[in-house]
């Protein structure tokens, strides 16, 4: 492909989200209530202030850009650029371990579990409620009988959360890895359900059990895209939303928190940033995903890394450095690095220097580090 042609649509689409991941979080620079996404990529974590932009090759043959020496806050839930980097990692690791068990002779089960909710419960108290429930369907004896009748080699669990007209709808997918081929859905959803309404309503809440129970085999684990509705969703997809869906909030169906984040960003709504900021609030500190115990040294799949060592994971290494931007050029900048990065993909250093050089913004080769210490 020649260089005019330019990147293919696959590409451009990838960095229009990437693009919008970033002023998403420029815009929670200033409105959100937890301060490290409020430091994430905008400070450098270095003593000298600096940050180095890097560029290596993709697993396609493509340049990839990035960068070093820049905070992170490795939140899930609540950064849209920490959140795209950590759905990557989780994606492919669900993926490895459903090919694995298949190819084992096992059959993976999509499991889904529900409760009814109501607008004005607090997102905490439902998802508090949620945990416990959950846990109360995978221990005790009851369970460890469903394990030795249905052979259950283990399950991933995660959680997905959305608000609508009837407020917070938290929900549990998990994927149950069976050794049986021809195992008894109906029965095990039955064992499931009888256990799970239990304990909602024993944490006073409540789920009926013809809607709270979902359980089939998964056939392609693509369907299991908790990971993609977790991001920052692209421009295409909210303006999906807006042509299918009436804009008065009575009618509109449920978002994502990110999708609430993006609708703050174009209307200013107050009430999405109230929505936001509980959201916020309620999901500091919970776990994304969950394995249960002894699966992932089943499948080989070795240590989980954090949240935190995801995010913070640098592109390329030290023969990839481009450019080190010193501390003033780190603060002028840091509403533009998807641009940057843009730059750095498609034309390289020179192109990186160019647009650094005709702004005013200073910059040192990788090999001078000692100037900007």
């Amino acid at each position: 492909m020649s260089m005019l042609s330019g990147p293919p649509a696959k590409v451009k689409s990838s960095r229009r989200r990437r693009a919008e991941a970033f002023a998403a979080l420029t815009l929670l620079w200033q409105v959100s209530t937890l301060e490290r996404v409020r430091s994430c990529r905008h400070w450098s974590v270095r003593p000298s202030g600096s940050a180095t932009l890097r560029r290596s090759t993709g697993a396609d043959g493509r340049p990839v850009a990035g960068l070093a020496g820049l905070a992170s806050c490795g939140s899930v839930w609540s950064c849209p650029v920490c959140s795209r980097r950590i759905a990557a990692e989780r994606q492919a690791e669900v993926s490895t371990a459903v090919d694995r068990w298949q190819q084992r002779g096992g059959v993976v089960a999509l499991l889904t579990l529900t409760m009814r909710h109501r607008r004005g419960q607090p997102l905490d108290v439902l998802w508090q409620r949620l945990s416990r429930a959950w846990h109360a369907v995978v221990a005790g004896r009851s369970w460890t009988s469903d394990v030795q009748r249905f052979r259950l080699g283990g399950w991933i669990r995660c959680v997905e959360v959305t608000h609508g007209r009837n407020g917070w709808h938290v929900h549990v997918h998990a994927l149950l890895f069976l050794r049986d081929p021809a195992v008894d859905l109906r029965s095990l959803q039955a064992r499931l359900c009888g256990r799970w309404s239990a304990a909602v309503e024993r944490l006073g809440g409540s789920a009926l059990p013809e809607y709270a129970v979902d359980l089939r085999i998964l056939r392609d684990v693509s369907r299991f895209d908790y990971f993609s509705k977790q991001v920052y969703p692209s421009s295409w997809q909210a303006g999906l939303e807006l042509v299918r869906h009436d804009l008065k909030r009575g009618r509109r169906r449920s978002r994502t928190p990110f999708e609430v984040l993006a609708d703050f960003m174009r209307t200013g709504d107050v009430e999405d940033l109230a929505v936001w900021r509980e959201w916020e609030r309620a999901s500091k500190g919970r776990r994304q995903l969950l394995w249960s115990k002894a699966l992932r040294q089943i499948l080989d799949l070795g240590r989980e890394r954090t949240d935190d060592e995801i995010a913070a994971t640098e592109t390329g290494t030290a023969l990839d450095d481009m450019v080190v931007l010193p501390r003033e050029t780190v603060s002028a900048v840091c509403y533009c690095w998807s641009t940057l990065l843009d730059l750095a993909e498609d034309g390289g250093l020179r192109a990186v220097t160019v647009w650094l050089d005709a702004r005013g913004y200073a910059w040192l080769p990788p090999w001078q580090p000692s100037r900007v210490a």
